[in-house]
């Protein structure tokens, strides 16, 4: 059945497969440190391309599995002069990883200090170089990233916080799903891109309605 309102469920030329993410990694990994590591974070917060380059070294919390997102849009819709975070759960290969890149920065260091532009002009070039669609743009990853944790955990409200929708009705066009619980995601479900080889389920060829 149709959903009715004004969201719908990104096309399918508009999100990532899981095969496809690999590919986009293993490109980024021929080009350089810093793209790698930028589309890895990517792939596996979800986060706003806006969000992406104002977090700091002291927003991750590798031993606990997290990092700490401004949530912008929110902020920005509220109109409100508070500033508004959420903690984005991290797989927990991944999280050693950036807590490794964390650390080798000072506590106040941006870990991806680049213009917006310049971010998604990688995610371009290194598409390009991985063979994608030219439909994918950085924001993708950010649709992938949803589907996915739909997918894994099954939970919409758990989704809807972890990718800072300002409200369920936005997570829903995505998959519907049943509550479970956070410690089992992150050490059982979750699966991380460009970390180690791993092999998530595919979404299906669009989100259900």
């Amino acid at each position: 059945m149709a959903l009715e309102g004004k969201y719908r469920p990104p096309d399918r030329s508009k999100y990532l497969l899981a095969d496809e993410i690999e590919r986009l990694l293993k490109a980024a990994a021929g080009t350089g440190e810093f793209e790698r590591q930028f589309l890895t974070f990517m792939a596996n917060t979800g986060v706003r391309p806006s969000e992406s380059n104002i977090v700091k070294a002291s927003d991750v919390h590798a031993s606990e599995s997290r990092v700490r997102i401004k949530t912008l849009k929110q902020k920005e819709r509220k109109g409100s002069s508070k500033e508004i975070f959420r903690d984005v759960d991290l797989a927990p290969d991944y999280a050693k990883e950036l807590g490794t890149l964390a650390r080798s920065k000072g506590p106040s260091a941006i870990l991806f200090p680049r213009s917006r532009q310049a971010l998604w002009g990688i995610f371009k070039r290194t598409a390009v170089k991985a063979g994608l669609p030219d439909t994918y743009t950085l924001y993708s990853l950010r649709h992938s990233r949803c589907i996915y944790l739909l997918e894994w955990t099954k939970d919409l409200l758990y989704t809807s916080r972890q990718m800072g929708h300002s409200s369920v009705d936005v997570t829903s066009v995505y998959w519907h799903c049943t509550p479970s619980k956070r410690n089992d995601y992150v050490n059982s479900k979750f699966a991380s891109f460009g970390v180690k080889k791993s092999t998530p389920g595919k979404p299906p060829a669009n989100p259900k309605e």
